[in-house]
């Protein structure tokens, strides 16, 4: 956790939780809040050796990423289509609800034994938040950061089976993941018949990108559709 602090924006709610989970239970997890600070501290301070002036030259790049950066995917899919004027303002609102809601699940769930469904799928849906609220639209490589909630989705047999709306959501998400490689491959096949202007436009070269952007809400909504499942099954058990 101490090296992901690189790309802090990346595990900002994730680290944020673990913390708060760590304060719960103390007496059994201060190792981890020992561990992760004295990585950290010894990481900023080894790099400090090699180059005395990087915590400077780090905090303006961070400071000015929102000049180059495009804006977080809450934004790009949900309120663009409306215009400049009213995009801004409705996705800061829905940002600021999202993280708000962030907050209230790792506050929430922040007794769950590191060992539960319910530890993990925390984790996870709070990875899936940021990836539409803190980083950068055109980051479709830090998407990985949703992998542990596709794993255990994958993994989650049982939930496939619990309600239309999560199996109707796991389809568009399996067709989603699937149409980037259905898309290259068939541009490839099509490639000869196709001139070169036309093969390298923008609409036909983007083409297996194009439902990258709606593949993280997808996951988000099947991984808070799974935690709530397993909080009712916690519940009725207890």
């Amino acid at each position: 956790m101490a090296f992901t602090t690189i790309k802090p924006q990346m595990t900002l709610l994730a680290i944020s939780y673990l913390l708060l989970w760590t304060a719960q239970g103390w007496r059994e997890r201060w190792r981890f809040c020992v561990g992760l600070f004295s990585t950290g501290i010894l990481l900023v301070g080894t790099a400090l050796i090699v180059w005395p002036h990087w915590i400077q030259s780090w905090a303006h790049v961070v400071l000015g990423y929102h000049r180059y950066a495009k804006p977080p995917l809450v934004r790009e899919v949900l309120f663009e289509p409306l215009g400049a004027s009213t995009a801004g303002p409705a996705s800061i609102l829905m940002i600021a609800i999202l993280l708000i809601a962030a907050m209230m699940i790792a506050w929430r769930n922040r007794a769950a034994a590191a060992d539960t469904m319910e530890f993990w799928l925390t984790l996870s849906v709070l990875l899936g938040i940021t990836t539409i609220t803190l980083l950068p639209g055109q980051a479709l490589h830090d998407h990985i950061i949703l992998l542990p909630g596709i794993f255990l989705l994958a993994r989650r047999r049982e939930a496939r089976s619990s309600t239309m709306v999560f199996k109707a959501l796991l389809a568009v998400g399996f067709a989603v993941l699937l149409w980037p490689w259905v898309a290259a491959i068939s541009l490839i096949a099509l490639r000869p018949l196709l001139t070169h202007q036309q093969f390298y436009s923008k609409a036909i070269f983007a083409l297996p990108l194009r439902t990258a952007a709606a593949f993280p809400f997808v996951v988000l909504g099947l991984l808070a559709l799974a935690l709530r499942r397993t909080q009712k099954v916690k519940l009725s058990a207890g």
